[in-house]
């Protein structure tokens, strides 16, 4: 058929397609992929599809890894491949010498899925005569699965012999050898040994089908047992844990993975492909390869994540949690091996001591998932900036629903979770992890650059983070708001309002904070919702700051609305909008200053936000020390709208360079005051109860 040319990426063979053509690569590489035993890659001087049966389907996908080409043979019987060999007499024994390696290989991976299937059958042998004695110091009365000891072992060198594996691995090591002295000597042996690589291949692929048979039986005949195996051992080892006189002491978790997976009811086909996928990653060395391989696994392994996750949380709801489930879901910990014996102590010990906050602000993933699953709080808005509401109207407008399963989902608390995890939580756990490229949900000591303890961010370390940001930018999380009361008189008073967010602490290994929304849907006196990674490895309080200022900006504009960057409207995000825009205007700033606000946008790819931002955190962790950091128009312009404490602002009086936004600031919040002790005097010269709302508008004044 002649000599064909391909591209990078050029799909040569997919999976099912018809066999009808043999081909010879001449130049570059192809990808062989969906094998069991993951990819390979065949290059110049190799046939494509050996070892694929004539006038069958392909069982391999042929992926172009890099531009190149190949020459095309009509293939429908084993003439056709000895016309082909015949045609390519000079080059058979570069031919033989890639079917050796092909060979090789395929025995390589048959032999390692013997040894993994046979495991697998000797584990639950042991397992079944374990599992009466498990039962008896459980106080627990053992079911019957006798059924399982009728399940033969396996049997060996089913369609190939072991002389051929022998045979095969001796050309291996002897390949150069055999091309200097051997092929050489007669065409006819390169060929030879051509075509029984073929038999071989074939005879390889059917005995890999009948393991993955007796292996896809295996598991299913013994699903029930070693799922009430599992948790029983779980329930068994954690009492020993739990009698240890402390927790550094206690035993060591073993086998979580199959626990979290059994106690999930995960259905098998995701469970079984979840484990392989983390069994694959775990012998991965450098697991920050950016190969496609690595990142398929990546991918495979965080989409089945997702369904795991939502699997064990609705389990937990209606059954008792083992402790691997726990650490699960507040971690991302799926594996001893992969965490690392110290590292799955420490997570034992986290999740054992964890102490919910008493006011329900912040609190991990897990339990923000349970409260929008029992409806306390809303779901998220999800990329698009739809709430779960919304994203059902789409979903019916375009015709993937209709009127009836609308109506069904939007009262689904069900619906509602699956809508959370989708969206907030598999985008948030991925923008927090802070390395979106090699982004990986499950928890990997390789992950660590900071000893656990001090990335750990429970309940009162997060408490701490904002408060402090609070104590410095004490107007922070206030709302203004309008009070109205008929019965006192009053018609319009302006009080602020605290309104602390919510930090949701993502199960990951991360390093960086992200502000997800700063209201729940549109209405204003909502808490925003921030997410940080609970094992946060660089400084906490930056990142907190940096969320804090991040809020400032998003929640102005929500409140301005379309107004928010114009000026004549003034605001926070109006007046530093317009102050960035025309900069080089302004007779206030220095040649100098203009020159580092040109170099700021220049850093920050002209995002107002992300320059306001920078400067935020400039201002609240230097300048209130009376370290100077910005130019007079940012610093007015920020002392303005985030002024610092009562405390702050007395220590700075005396300096010259806060003048004139003390000033403003003075006059301003002197009426202010003003306002409400007039309306104090008022209503208790009438001898009315004076509101609490009032009150409380005084307090926050004093601040």
């Amino acid at each position: 058929m002649g000599i064909v040319k391909f591209k990078a990426g050029d799909v040569i063979h997919d999976v099912g397609d018809s066999i009808s053509t043999m081909e010879i690569v001449t130049k570059g590489s192809i990808k062989v992929t969906d094998c069991n035993e993951g990819n390979f890659v065949i290059k110049a001087g190799s046939i494509i599809g050996i070892g694929e049966e004539i006038a069958k389907c392909y069982k391999f996908r042929y992926v172009a890894q890099t531009e190149g080409s190949y020459y095309s043979y009509n293939y429908s019987s084993l003439a056709d491949v000895e016309r082909v060999l015949d045609a390519n007499e000079k080059i058979l024994p570069i031919l033989a010498r890639t079917a050796i390696d092909a060979v090789l290989l395929s025995a390589n991976v048959v032999t390692k899925q013997y040894e993994r299937v046979s495991t697998e059958y000797t584990q639950l042998m042991d397992n079944l005569k374990e599992y009466p004695k498990i039962c008896k110091q459980l106080g627990q009365e053992p079911r019957d699965f006798t059924d399982l000891g009728k399940i033969a072992a396996l049997a060996k060198e089913v369609n190939a012999n072991s002389w051929q594996y022998d045979f095969i691995y001796a050309l291996a090591r002897h390949k150069e050898e055999l091309n200097d002295s051997f092929f050489s000597l007669d065409p006819k042996l390169a060929k030879g040994v051509i075509l029984m690589a073929d038999e071989l291949l074939i005879k390889f692929s059917h005995e890999m089908e009948d393991l993955n048979l007796y292996n896809e039986a295996l598991v299913r005949h013994a699903l029930s047992f070693r799922q009430e195996f599992v948790l029983l051992r779980s329930r068994f080892e954690e009492s020993k844990r739990n009698e240890a006189e402390d927790i550094e002491n206690a035993p060591a978790i073993k086998n979580a993975l199959d626990t979290i997976l059994h106690y999930s009811g995960l259905d098998a086909e995701i469970a079984g492909r979840f484990k392989a996928n983390v069994n694959n990653y775990k012998e991965i060395e450098n697991k920050f390869e950016s190969s496609d391989h690595i990142r398929k696994l990546r991918k495979d392994i965080g989409r089945d994540y997702l369904d795991l996750y939502k699997a064990v949380l609705l389990n937990s709801l209606i059954t008792d949690m083992p402790v691997e489930a726990r650490m699960f879901l507040y971690f991302g910990f799926v594996d001893e091996d992969l965490a690392g014996e110290d590292n799955t102590k420490t997570l034992y010990k986290f999740a054992k001591l964890w102490e919910a906050d008493e006011k329900g602000k912040y609190l991990t993933a897990y339990d923000w998932l349970v409260k929008v699953y029992n409806g306390e709080v809303p779901p998220s808005r999800n990329d698009f900036d739809l709430d779960f509401e919304g994203d059902l109207k789409e979903k019916k407008r375009s015709g993937d629903i209709d009127e009836k399963e609308y109506n069904r989902l939007l009262t689904s608390n069900e619906a509602k979770l699956d809508f959370e995890i989708r969206n907030m939580f598999a985008s948030g756990n991925r923008v927090t992890y802070g390395r979106v490229t090699t982004y990986i949900p499950i928890f990997d000591k390789a992950n660590i650059i900071k000893p656990l303890d001090l990335a750990y961010v429970d309940v009162a370390t997060i408490t701490k983070a904002i408060n402090k940001v609070r104590e410095t930018d004490y107007s922070v999380f206030y709302r203004e708001r309008v009070y109205a009361n008929a019965d006192l008189g009053i018609t319009k008073f302006f009080v602020d309002q605290e309104i602390i967010p919510y930090v949701i602490l993502m199960p990951n290994l991360g390093s960086r904070g992200f502000l997800w929304q700063d209201i729940e849907g549109r209405k204003r006196d909502t808490p925003g919702r921030m997410l940080i990674s609970i094992f946060h490895m660089v400084d906490l309080e930056d990142t907190v700051l940096k969320l804090c200022g991040e809020f400032r900006w998003e929640l102005c504009k929500t409140v301005q609305g379309v107004y928010w960057n114009n000026v004549q409207d003034p605001s926070l995000t109006s007046e530093y909008c317009d102050y960035l825009q025309f900069y080089k205007k302004n007779s206030s700033l220095s040649s100098d200053h203009k020159e580092k606000v040109r170099t700021a946008l220049k850093k920050h790819n002209n995002n107002y936000r992300e320059v306001f931002i920078a400067d935020y955190l400039s201002y609240m962790k230097y300048e209130r020390n009376g370290s100077l950091r910005l130019n007079k128009v940012a610093r007015g312009i920020i002392a303005n709208y985030c002024t610092f404490s009562k405390e702050i602002r007395t220590g700075l009086m005396s300096n010259p360079q806060y003048a004139e936004s003390m000033k403003r600031f003075a006059i301003a919040h002197k009426d202010k005051v003003s306002q409400v002790d007039n309306l104090i005097r008022k209503l208790d010269s009438k001898g009315l109860e004076i509101p609490t709302e009032v009150y409380e508008q005084r307090d926050y004044l004093n601040f």
